[in-house]
């Protein structure tokens, strides 16, 4: 449920942290493919803590895309993206 510049802003900062290897366009490629599944027409649930909604990750054209492909499309997502209580 990422997108490929936040999934990019996300490992960048974790591999800077730890000092990890370099190889943050390999593992974002990895985990675009494995998301697949989850547009693959099967159901799913996801639960997404509040703090996660509000931690700013990259700038705000990646924060903006990546709140972008949580909310649901009317014109032809299959998801459904609800706020629990």
């Amino acid at each position: 449920m990422r997108t490929p510049d936040y999934a990019c802003a996300v490992l960048s900062t974790v591999a800077s942290l730890r000092g990890a290897p370099g190889d943050v366009a390999d593992a974002v490629g990895v985990r675009m493919a494995r998301q697949r599944i989850v547009h693959s027409g099967r159901c799913f649930a996801f639960i997404i803590e509040e703090w996660v909604l509000r931690t700013v990750v990259g700038d705000s054209t990646v924060m903006a895309a990546q709140l972008g492909q949580l909310i649901p499309n009317p014109y032809g997502n299959s998801s459904r993206t609800r706020l629990a209580d």
